[in-house]
C-alpha cells in the first residue's frame, strides 16, 4: 500500500503541477507506473498465499509473474538510458518551500525505511523459520533481494537532492 501510494502521489504532482511537465518528468512518471506493475505482479499472490492454506503457484502464473517481471525490467532500463543519453538531469523536486521539502523528505524517509525493513523481514522470516524454506519463499525471498537493491539505487540520491541545493544528477549518476 506505500508502495502504491507513493507513487500515485508522484503521478498526481507531476500532472498536476505545471513546473514538472518536461520530458524528464513524463520519463519519471513512466518509471513509476513500471514500479507499481512490479508491485502488482508479486504482492497479491504473496498475500492470498499469505491467508489460504494452498501455498502454491501454477507453473503458468509463475511463467506469467517471471515474464513481467522480465519485461518490465528491461523497459525500464531502457527509459532510464534514454533519460540519461548524454544528459545532466537537474532534478527540480516537488517544492521549493522548505517546509514542504522537509515533509517530502521525512515522508519519502519513512517509506524507503518500511520498504528496507519489510523486506529484510521477509528474508530474516525465510532463514529462520523451517516451514518456509520452500522454493517459493525462496524466490520471494531474492525478489525482496531485488526490492531493496532497486529502492536503494534510487531513494538515497533522491532524499539527499530534496535537501541540498545540488539537484543535479550526472550521467553516470
Amino acid at each position: 500500500m506505500v508502495t502504491l501510494s507513493g507513487n500515485l502521489l508522484v503521478i498526481i504532482a507531476v500532472r498536476l503541477n505545471f513546473r514538472l511537465q518536461n520530458p524528464m518528468y513524463f520519463f519519471l512518471s513512466n518509471l513509476v507506473v513500471i514500479d507499481i506493475c512490479f508491485s502488482t505482479t508479486i504482492v497479491p499472490k504473496m498475500l492470498s498465499n499469505s491467508l489460504s492454506q494452498d501455498k502454491t503457484i501454477s507453473l503458468l502464473g509463475c511463467a506469467a509473474q517471471m515474464y513481467f517481471h522480465l519485461a518490465l525490467g528491461a523497459t525500464e532500463c531502457l527509459i532510464l538510458a534514454v533519460m540519461a543519453y548524454d544528459r545532466n538531469f537537474i532534478l527540480l523536486g516537488l517544492s521549493n518551500i522548505l517546509s514542504l521539502k522537509i515533509l517530502f523528505f521525512l515522508l519519502f524517509s519513512l517509506m524507503y525505511m518500511l520498504i528496507l525493513s519489510g523486506n529484510l523481514l521477509l528474508i530474516l522470516m525465510v532463514r529462520l523459520h523451517y516451514q518456509l524454506q520452500t522454493p517459493m519463499y525462496f524466490f520471494l525471498s531474492n525478489l525482496s533481494f531485488i526490492d531493496i537493491c532497486f529502492c536503494s539505487t534510487v531513494v538515497p540520491k533522491m532524499l539527499a537532492n530534496t535537501i541540498s541545493r545540488n539537484q543535479s544528477i550526472s550521467l553516470w549518476g
